[in-house]
């Protein structure tokens, strides 16, 4: 792996850590932000806005709707209730740690048909 993406997980591991208060070394390129750490709503913007402050990452084009749950979503007493009998986490597509590389990489977050 060249230097330079070793140096982007690495720093992507960090801010992640310090957004969702995660131990930086469970942080892996192929970590899913929600199934995974449970990172959603707000949580996963925040994320991407330090990304765009470090990198200037275009994410435009991100449609974080499909990566997890939004704010309203998450506070929504009946989801709550639903998700004890029903793991909701694969309803959503995985935003690994790898992607957000690939996207900070390239300059702008390409979204990808299922």
């Amino acid at each position: 792996m060249p230097a330079e993406r070793t140096e982007i997980l690495n720093e992507l591991a960090r801010i992640i850590s310090i957004e969702a208060r995660i131990d930086a070394p469970k942080i892996v390129e192929s970590s899913r932000l929600y199934q995974d750490f449970g990172i959603a709503g707000d949580d996963v913007g925040d994320i991407l806005q330090r990304i765009v402050e470090k990198w200037g990452t275009d994410f435009s084009d991100f449609a974080g709707e499909k990566y997890s749950p939004t704010e309203q979503e998450i506070g929504n007493p009946f989801r709550m209730i639903a998700s004890i009998f029903t793991d909701v986490r694969g309803q959503y597509r995985e935003l690994t740690v790898g992607r957000l590389a690939d996207a900070i990489v390239t300059g702008k977050w390409v979204e990808k048909t299922p």
